[in-house]
C-alpha cells in the first residue's frame, strides 16, 4: 500500500504510518484468524481454510483483473467492518485502486445473518421450510442436505411429496397424527423423531424441531424446522442400555451376595436378591443399611482401611462376620 486518503482513515481508523508499506490483504478479516496452517487463510466466502494463493481477491490483483464484492475488513481497534470493495487495475503503473464503501446498518445485519446461516447449514443440521399443503411439500431446504441425505435441494424441492416419500413407512402414520394434534392445539413449536431414507437406501434417525407460522387471521402459513441426525447418538444409547440390561441380569442371577457400595459413606447403591436374603432383610430394608449396620467383627477404622485398599489397588479379599436381622452371626468371605 503506497497511499491512503482521509476517508480510509475515517472508515478503518488506520493512519498513513499504520498502512503504507504493508500488505493490503493484512487488513482483511481473513488475516486475523490464526487458527489455520501456515500459508492459509479462512475465507469469509467459502467458510473454510484455503491456500492464500486461492484467495479470489488476491487472484484478481495478481492477474490484473477488476474485482467487486462484499468483504470483511478489520478496524484498527479490532472490530469487523463490512465494506463494498471495488478493485480497479492501473495498467500503466501495474497497481490497483481499491475503493471501499461501508454498508449501512441494515445491510450489515443481513450480512451477519447470512454468515450465521452459512455456518449453521454447512454442519450436521438441516434447515427446512414446509408449505401447509397435502404431503407438506418443501419450500426451502438448506444446501447441506446433499451431504446428509445425498439428494440435491433441487431434487427435493421439485417433489411435491416433500419428505413423505423418504419417511420410513412405520413412522408415517404416527408423524401425521403428531402434526395434526399439534396444529389442532395451535402449537407454535413442534417436535418429532422419525427416520428418513438417504439416496443410497440407508435410513437415518432425525430429531425435528419446527416452528409454526400463522398469519393475522390465525391461518398456518408455513412450518420452519431444523433436523438433526441422531442416528449415532441413539445407537450408542441403545448399546449402553443393552449393556446395562446384561449387567443387571448377571448381577441379579449371580449366586453370591453382590453389592455396589459408595466408598464415601459405606451406603449401598445397588445389590442383588441374595445380598438382602442372606441377612434376612427385605430389599427395602436393606437399601437403607450401611456396612457398619451389619459388620459384626471389624471396627469402622478397619472397614475404612479395606475401602482404601480397594480404591488404591483395585481389589481386596478378607474374611469377617456379618450380623443378620435376627441378631445371629454368619461367617462371610468378602
Amino acid at each position: 500500500v503506497p497511499r491512503i486518503n482521509q476517508a480510509f482513515t475515517d472508515m478503518l481508523g488506520y493512519t498513513h504510518t499504520d498502512v503504507v508499506g504493508h500488505q493490503a490483504l493484512d487488513l482483511f478479516g481473513c488475516a486475523q484468524d490464526h487458527g489455520g496452517q501456515d500459508g492459509q487463510r479462512h475465507c469469509d466466502h467459502e467458510r473454510r481454510w484455503i491456500p492464500t494463493a486461492h484467495c479470489h481477491v488476491l487472484k484478481a490483483l495478481k492477474e490484473g483483473q477488476p474485482h467487486e464484492g462484499r468483504e470483511v475488513m478489520i478496524h484498527r481497534e479490532g472490530g469487523p467492518v463490512v465494506v463494498d470493495l471495488k478493485a480497479k487495475p492501473l495498467a500503466s503503473q501495474g497497481g490497483f485502486f481499491l475503493f471501499l464503501q461501508t454498508v449501512n446498518a441494515t445491510d450489515f445485519h443481513v450480512h451477519e445473518l447470512k454468515q450465521e446461516l452459512n455456518l449453521f447449514t454447512q454442519g450436521p443440521v438441516m434447515s427446512c421450510i414446509w408449505s401447509p399443503e397435502s404431503h407438506w411439500p418443501l419450500r426451502y431446504i438448506s444446501p447441506n442436505v446433499t451431504d446428509i441425505l445425498g439428494y440435491t435441494p433441487q431434487e427435493l424441492l421439485a417433489d411435491p411429496s416433500g419428505f413423505k416419500a423418504l419417511t420410513h413407512p412405520e413412522d408415517v402414520d404416527r408423524l401425521d397424527r403428531e402434526v395434526k394434534d399439534y396444529l389442532a392445539h395451535r402449537a407454535t413449536v413442534l417436535e418429532h423423531q422419525y427416520r428418513l431414507r438417504k439416496k443410497d437406501g440407508e435410513y437415518r434417525r432425525f430429531y425435528d424441531y419446527s416452528f409454526a407460522d400463522y398469519d393475522a387471521r390465525g391461518h398456518l402459513t408455513s412450518l420452519r424446522g431444523y433436523l438433526v441426525d441422531q442416528t449415532e447418538q441413539l445407537e450408542i444409547r441403545h448399546a449402553l442400555e443393552q449393556q446395562e440390561k446384561r449387567f443387571r441380569t448377571l448381577f441379579e442371577l449371580y449366586p453370591d451376595a453382590t453389592l455396589l457400595i459408595d466408598p464415601g459413606d459405606g451406603s449401598t447403591l445397588a445389590f442383588n436378591a441374595m445380598a438382602h436374603r442372606q441377612l434376612g432383610y427385605t430389599a427395602e430394608e436393606f437399601n437403607r443399611l450401611r456396612i457398619i449396620d451389619y459388620e459384626a467383627q471389624e471396627t469402622p477404622a478397619e472397614v475404612a482401611r479395606h475401602v482404601e485398599k480397594i480404591m488404591s489397588q483395585g481389589r481386596d479379599d478378607f474374611e469377617t462376620r456379618h450380623r443378620r436381622k435376627d441378631g445371629t452371626l454368619i461367617d462371610v468371605q468378602v
